[in-house]
């Protein structure tokens, strides 16, 4: 069974990229685990910055949003019969893409 991690970013392209997994995933008859990367801002210490409880807020309103969208994208596949897990993690997300790879031994990363 092959394993395929799925980076998401809930652009216009992600529909397509959820139909290829969907493909793949069939073809070899493998697992599926979506991921979704919030990117939290840097904070700057300047008079004109957003207090860093401000920003919080926003990254976990971000995280929860994507924690719903994720379920929805994930019961998709359960429903055509897939093994689907779903992730949302903050940070930067070239390393954590990759960090996430190495954790799941996913076989491939499909991503728009």
């Amino acid at each position: 069974m092959k394993t395929f991690l799925v980076p998401v970013d809930f652009s216009s392209i992600t529909g397509r990229v959820i139909d290829s997994a969907m493909d793949f995933a069939r073809a070899f008859q493998g697992k599926v685990e979506l991921l979704h990367i919030v990117q939290a801002p840097v904070i700057a210490s300047a008079e004109y910055a957003l207090p860093a409880d401000v920003i919080q807020e926003a990254v976990t309103v971000s995280k929860n949003a994507s924690e719903g969208k994720l379920v929805a994208y994930s019961a998709l596949f359960q429903q055509a019969g897939i093994d689907c897990t779903s992730k949302t993690l903050i940070g930067a997300p070239v390393p954590l893409i990759r960090e996430e790879s190495a954790k799941s031994g996913a076989d491939f990363i499909l991503m728009g």
